[in-house]
């Protein structure tokens, strides 16, 4: 249980899941193919096996892992066969443990959904032409306008005379 939130989700050793999972604590004895974010901890049994990206507070690896894994602690036991990226602000490895790929340490990902991504292109292109709105005119594209609005009032001057 996570802070008594209630009884820790399992993946039976003859089960399979795909997809996007989130919750509290899991073991997986069997298959887990996708996301995880869990508040808790995450427990892969000897015999389970996890590929996808994952967010928690605590991993403990027994068995395999491949992908992206983000946690405040990690434990990768001696049976564990991991591959992948790993961001941990505490590590611990056993004599034993199969490891290939990066680890990074200190600041974990959140376990909280991301932040939206920026505006588009678009939306800063609009920013550009904002002279035409009563914007002010700045940088090299501010000073281009200057001059063809002289450019424009010198002709203009020109044909009224």
């Amino acid at each position: 249980m996570a802070n008594g939130a209630g009884p820790a989700g399992v993946i039976g050793d003859d089960a399979e899941f795909s997809g996007r999972m989130t919750g509290a604590d899991l073991t997986v004895f069997g298959r887990f193919d996708g996301e995880l974010r869990l508040a808790g901890r995450l427990k892969i049994a000897r015999q389970g096996k996890v590929e996808g990206i994952v967010r928690t507070a605590v991993a403990e690896i027994e068995g395999a892992f491949e992908g992206e894994l983000y946690a405040e602690s990690l434990l990768l036991a001696e049976t564990a066969r991991v591959k992948g990226t790993f961001e941990t602000k505490r590590l611990a490895i056993r004599e034993g443990a199969v490891v290939e790929g990066a680890f990074n340490r200190g600041k974990a990902a959140p376990i909280e959904e991301p932040a939206p991504a920026p505006a588009s292109p678009a939306a800063f292109a609009l920013r550009d032409e904002g002279e035409e709105h009563g914007a002010p005119e700045t940088g090299a594209k501010g000073e281009a306008s200057k001059e063809a609005d002289k450019t424009q009032e010198n002709e203009e001057e020109a044909k009224g005379e």
